[in-house]
């Protein structure tokens, strides 16, 4: 928690409440209905990343309030060879294990992983662990893989975005970042279990969605 307390992109809940313009009793009640997922601190106080509250907006198409974009995301790439300058400083790893060996230690706002290295079924798994595990949760997780199964996996698993190419990379930092994006995004609402909240519904890139 000392790690995300010093990171810039953390959100107070009375930060959430002022940007997005709801009383601060709205904003504990999306938490408590599992609308918005938060973290506390050890003196019980909560905290958002930009990403968590960036994704809550985009699902419901709300605009994103200025101010509130993350302006110079740190980008984790994973099995993505990426050298056309999304970042020149951003971090790459071969594989999956390596790069989940560092999370506890370091910050990132988006996780690329590149998805022809796995099956759809171990696809769906990777997203779903990134969902779930409290040092990438709220982090904006981005695949890309030419085979549409694989995509669609992922994005079951509870991945924000799949591209069928790295072309589409750009834009789609843009739109997990809350900056203004030109890329055309189509939402693909899977049933929502009972009783629980998906991140976000699965959106495609338009070109290659099927």
């Amino acid at each position: 928690m000392e790690q995300r307390e010093s990171n810039q992109n953390l959100l107070t809940a009375g930060d959430v409440s002022r940007a997005l313009r709801v009383d601060l009793k709205t904003v504990h009640n999306w938490v408590q209905r599992g609308f918005l997922r938060g973290s506390r601190t050890p003196g019980g106080h909560l905290r958002f990343l930009r990403t968590e509250v960036i994704r809550f907006l985009r699902r419901r198409g709300r605009i994103v309030p200025l101010g509130l974009a993350v302006e110079e995301p740190a980008i984790v790439f994973i099995g993505v060879s990426f050298a056309t300058g999304v970042h020149a400083g951003a971090e790459r790893h071969e594989g999956v294990f390596d790069a989940l060996l560092g999370f506890g230690s370091r910050w990132c706002d988006i996780i690329v992983v590149g998805l022809d290295q796995f099956e759809p079924s171990r696809a769906r798994e990777l997203a779903s662990a990134l969902a779930r595990q409290p040092a990438t949760q709220g982090i904006a997780v981005i695949g890309a893989s030419s085979d549409p199964d694989r995509r669609r996996a992922f994005l079951a698993g509870g991945a924000d975005l799949a591209l069928p190419s790295l072309d589409a990379l750009p834009d789609a930092i843009d739109f997990v970042t809350g900056r203004e994006t030109n890329c055309e995004l189509y939402p693909e609402r899977a049933p929502r279990p009972s009783g629980t909240f998906n991140r976000i519904p699965a959106p495609l890139l338009a070109a290659g969605a099927n």
